[in-house]
């Protein structure tokens, strides 16, 4: 039966300390040895594709899988229990309500009972060697966890191939030193017990729109873990095949909660903000927008054909202007967010 509520306590957006339950599992940790936690909402079929997925890994250890459904409202409880009799593993099904995906990898932390917690997004499809890849983190060390690579399935409309075209999400940013800046939760995987050391993801980070992802709860997380000296290596033989967005909407959506997010990162940081320069960029990206036909050039050089230069040209721009378009509120909203604490 799927598990109604998170069983864990919140303090500042983080879990404060596993329940009774947990350190009950905890005394069985070693049976498991990774735990791969998909958080989902409202897409089923994806989620089929990727469970299936998992049922094809070349690694030989015990692994289980935890589905954290964030309040879906399609048939996710159904396909998972119809999946369950097809695969050679335990799935471990848990419902709450709609909390965003911080909240979720947070649940599936504290359920897991592997000492190696990989993650993996609904939809992506793991390579029958992904799990054997991604979970070749070293027992002791500054490298507490590792980050894959994820090809561009493709796409059947312009959206989904401009996306494709310019590798978004594909890999990591690598710092020089071949570590990996950001943390990219929708293929990584780290040591359990420094999840639960730093708290897990920053749960403030939410979406503006319900089901598309925020962004920036993984970045704080790596940014915490850079801070004490701890390192997150690329691994590009960890690959997974990835659904790109194929709709404009839910692309500029997507765009608009990650400069929604970028503000409450760069605050968490220590960064100055400037609310001048927040707004300056955004009016230059709706100025931009005018002249879009102009960037189709850059496109063009690039290989691809006029239509496609210019329906490209036109995509990054109006991504572009969403994205500025959420910082101006993320700003705001943190304004706000810091007048009350100082009201307080």
């Amino acid at each position: 039966m799927p598990v109604r509520d998170s069983p864990y306590s919140v303090e500042n957006g983080r879990y404060k300390k596993p329940c009774r339950l947990v350190s009950k599992m905890a005394l069985k940790r070693g049976a498991v040895e990774v735990s791969v936690v998909i958080p989902t909402y409202d897409r089923s079929q994806s989620l089929r594709r990727c469970l299936l997925s998992l049922a094809d890994q070349s690694y030989s250890g015990e692994y289980e899988v935890i589905v954290v459904d964030d309040g879906s409202r399609d048939d996710t409880a159904q396909v998972v229990e119809a999946v369950k009799e097809k695969v050679g593993f335990p799935i471990r099904y848990f419902f709450q309500s709609n909390r965003g995906p911080a909240a979720a990898r947070n649940l599936g932390i504290v359920q897991a009972q592997g000492n190696i917690i990989a993650f993996i997004d609904d939809d992506h499809i793991a390579s029958p060697v992904w799990l054997s890849q991604i979970c070749q983190i070293p027992p002791d060390g500054p490298v507490v966890g590792l980050c894959g690579r994820n090809r561009s399935l493709p796409g059947r409309t312009r959206v989904a191939r401009y996306c494709a075209f310019r590798g978004l999400h594909e890999r990591p940013p690598i710092e020089a030193d071949g570590t990996v800046r950001h943390l990219m939760t929708g293929n990584s995987a780290l040591r359990t017990r420094v999840l639960q050391a730093y708290g897990g993801f920053d749960q403030r980070f939410r979406a503006a729109f319900r089901g598309i992802a925020p962004g920036g709860e993984d970045t704080a997380l790596s940014v915490s873990l850079r801070r004490q000296g701890l390192k997150i290596r690329y691994n590009p033989d960890a690959v997974t095949d990835h659904h790109q967005k194929e709709h404009l909407v839910s692309l500029l959506k997507e765009s608009f909660n990650f400069g929604c997010n970028r503000m409450l990162w760069y605050h968490l940081e220590g960064r100055t903000i400037s609310g001048p320069a927040t707004f300056w960029r955004f009016g230059r990206a709706a100025l931009s927008v005018v002249f879009w036909p102009r960037h189709l050039w850059r496109f063009h050089k690039e290989g691809l054909g006029w239509t496609d230069s210019l329906v490209f040209s036109f995509i990054e721009k109006a991504s572009h202007l969403c994205f500025e378009a959420g910082v101006v509120l993320g700003l705001l909203r943190l304004s706000r967010r810091l007048g009350e604490v100082s009201r307080g």
